[in-house]
């Protein structure tokens, strides 16, 4: 219940002109509200219709008015009963539960920056598996604001990556929006399917003590990443899992721990858009979703690049057959064209090595896949081609994109060659991943050099680049 006689300010969004403030009040509920007088942190006030009316501010008493009813809030949100209600498969329910303290510890962080109206940025990669998680997430906040919890819609800046570094310009873009606050939490980045690059390192450490961050990762983090100065790191690879837990999957479930949401078809899609070996390619609706929002999430279109825009093409059912349709339309076409013009030759032990320049899917003007998803979604029908054993190599513009099947993933390790790449071009080209799915950036100008030695590592004898 809602005391609107006794609320404390827990924070501020500074406008030009103070009397544009926004506040955030709290009570039983976290309401966002202006006010006739400039307030401050922990001012205690009344609420009447939308505005906030000062009666009094007493430091010590007023800070351990808001803790009160801080801790109560947070109750209400009850993540340990929503941690019982998960609906984990077997096949990664022993890593999700290894998470879960974890998990639910990071949650209590967000809720607090959510209720207390602290600045959020969530940050996800532009992918099928990035905004499976962002759109759970997104639901998950509609949720708290439905049952009560936030009387308003509460504004996060939702920030669609292509890259999977958070960089400089990215914190101090953050930094920006943090300074039009006053809160009595920290604000707050969540990342999300982003990776462990070096790029990260410096923004990592600018954010010591400027926000908190929550980062969902699935990929294998290197010795020197700075784990330590982020609030919570959260990586599958600890709590004995692998990349096929995807940050999608990860991101799901902690949103169904903050608001108790059933993220069910996210998950699935998350699984499925990263070809995970735990995805179910017969759940039609699953992969169905997984299609539109790889689709979307390629466009570039800016009226597709928040998780709310998203979910209202997935709930619309004209709009999303739609999509769908063309989705699909375009990706039977780009494979065609791939298969016309793929090289192949064999490598270590008959692996069957398929090679293409992307240039003959580009022409077509398509817009979709894009070259990195194409690699997956190419490999995907070769794989069935050929009964696995197969390597697939798209090359396009200074990029190398690699996959390989699941039955050759304990004889060729990507990460192992694209290191040894490295060391030969004395650090001049670059390069990560996972142990199926990996990428170089090299020069156009050295590609021709990077396909030969690429192909010699993969035991290819004779010149087919």
């Amino acid at each position: 219940m809602v005391d609107t006689e006794n609320c404390i300010v827990s924070s501020i969004r500074m406008a030009h002109n103070p009397a544009d403030n926004i506040y955030t009040v709290i009570s039983g509920a976290a309401m966002q509200l202006k006010s006739e007088t400039q307030l401050e942190l922990y001012d205690r006030v009344s609420v009447q219709g939308e505005s906030a009316i000062f009666i009094g501010h007493e430091d010590q008493k007023s800070k351990k008015a808001y803790a009160r009813m801080f801790d109560s809030l947070l109750k209400k949100a009850d993540t340990i009963s929503n941690s019982k209600n998960l609906g984990l498969k077997d096949e990664y329910s022993a890593t999700a539960r290894k998470m879960l303290p974890s998990l639910v510890d990071s949650a209590k962080t967000f809720l607090k920056a959510f209720l207390s109206g602290a600045p959020i940025v969530v940050r996800f990669h532009n992918d099928g598996d990035g905004s499976a998680g962002a759109i759970a997430l997104h639901r998950a906040v509609s949720a708290l604001e439905e049952k009560g919890l936030c009387m308003n819609e509460r504004s996060i800046s939702w920030q669609m990556n292509k890259g999977i570094a958070y960089t400089m310009e990215s914190f101090y873009t953050d930094r920006m929006l943090f300074g039009l606050y006053k809160s009595a939490e920290k604000p707050l980045v969540l990342i999300t399917d982003f990776g462990t690059s070096p790029e990260s390192e410096e923004a990592i450490k600018l954010a010591e003590g400027v926000c908190d961050i929550i980062w969902l990762d699935h990929h294998i983090p290197y010795a020197a990443f700075p784990r330590e100065k982020i609030r919570h790191y959260i990586n599958v690879f600890d709590f004995g899992g692998d990349s096929n837990f995807t940050a999608g999957l990860e991101t799901c479930i902690f949103a169904e721990l903050l608001s108790g949401i059933d993220a069910k078809v996210l998950k699935g899609a998350s699984l499925i858009s990263d070809y995970s070996a735990y995805a179910d390619f017969k759940d039609k609706e699953a992969l169905r979703v997984a299609l539109i929002l790889d689709f979307l999430t390629s466009t570039g279109d800016s009226n597709y690049s928040k998780p709310k825009q998203m979910d209202l093409i997935l709930n619309d059912r004209e709009k999303s057959e739609s999509t769908f349709r063309q989705a699909s339309n375009s990706l039977d076409e780009a494979i065609n064209a791939g298969i016309r013009n793929i090289r192949r030759c064999k490598g270590s032990d008959g692996v069957n090595i398929c090679v293409l320049d992307f240039g003959h899917v580009a022409k077509l003007d398509l817009g979709y896949p894009l070259p990195g998803r194409y690699s997956s979604k190419l490999q995907n029908h070769l794989e069935t081609e050929n009964n696995g054993n197969t390597i697939t190599i798209v090359h396009y513009g200074n990029y190398i994109s690699m996959r390989i099947s699941k039955d050759l993933s304990g004889s060729v390790n990507l990460l192992e060659i694209i290191e040894r790449l490295k060391v030969a071009t004395n650090g001049e080209l670059s390069g990560g991943g996972h142990q199926q799915a990996a990428s170089i950036k090299t020069t156009s100008e050295h590609m021709n050099d990077t396909m030969r030695m690429l192909l010699v590592e993969l035991g290819v004898k004779s010149q087919v680049f």
